[in-house]
């Protein structure tokens, strides 16, 4: 009986350091590229943060095909090849928060498996729906803290979308407010960074769209209602409808 024990506690022994080894961890290790020569086949984690990467190449994931995670957080990353991730079918979780990046990475090659996309604190200025189009399992995007001026409509672009992170940025006061009835969306109490002054009329007439301007605290819910002017607003067909 003690023998069997012995032999099972080497088996679960052994499945440990299988399951150790299966992760790259490369934290402050002062690299400058992405060590591909230290990769196992079998390796499934690469953390590589607070290093001194500045470029993501084609081939630096030629060789992990069992990749599920790879975060590259706090490195000064400027491009990411277009090809990068092509030999990554199984990749759920990218983190890129705290890089240099100034546009939307082109991940076509993860679109179906991706679930977590961490972009906080970049430079990014410009998010489409082209951007994101495919992703249709992904759950959580961050894209906190980056100069977006914009963004578009997620409630039909994203279908498993869980959490929108875009706390931090600054948004233009007249946006459609059926872009910021997200339930998954999470954004500061006062998102309005400019024009610098905001009448006391809440919805302006503009095409077929009535637009929202705000500077209180903005509630997500199918309706709403609020202080300046006594204006309640509801959802309709083509965005929402104000009442004086």
């Amino acid at each position: 009986m003690a023998s069997k024990c012995g032999l099972l506690l080497f088996v679960a022994t052994i499945q440990v350091l299988i399951v150790a080894a299966a992760v790259f961890n490369g934290i402050r290790s002062g690299y400058t590229k992405v060590p591909t020569g230290q990769f196992n086949s079998n390796i499934d984690q690469i953390l590589l943060g607070q290093n001194s990467i500045e470029r993501i190449l084609w081939d630096d994931f030629q060789k992990t095909p069992e990749l599920t995670a790879f975060f590259v957080t706090e490195n000064p990353v400027k491009t990411i090849a277009n090809g990068a991730f092509q030999r990554t079918p199984k990749l759920e979780r990218l983190g890129l928060r705290g890089c240099q990046l100034t546009g939307f990475p082109n991940l076509v090659y993860v679109h179906g498996s991706l679930i977590e996309l961490h972009m906080s604190n970049n430079l990014i200025t410009k998010f489409t729906r082209e951007d994101v189009h495919g992703f249709t399992k992904l759950q959580m995007l961050d894209l906190s803290r980056n100069p977006i001026a914009s963004f578009p409509d997620m409630r039909y672009i994203l279908p498993s979308l869980k959490t929108f992170n875009m706390q931090g940025i600054g948004f233009n006061c007249c946006l459609p407010l059926y872009q910021l009835k997200h339930p998954v969306l999470v954004i500061d109490a006062a998102p309005c960074a400019y024009p610098d002054h905001i009448t006391d009329r809440l919805c302006l007439l503009e095409s077929r769209f009535r637009k929202f301007r705000w500077n209180h605290r903005l509630e997500i819910k199918a309706g709403y209602s609020s202080s300046l002017g006594g204006t309640a607003c509801q959802e309709g067909i083509f965005g929402p409808t104000c009442s004086h």
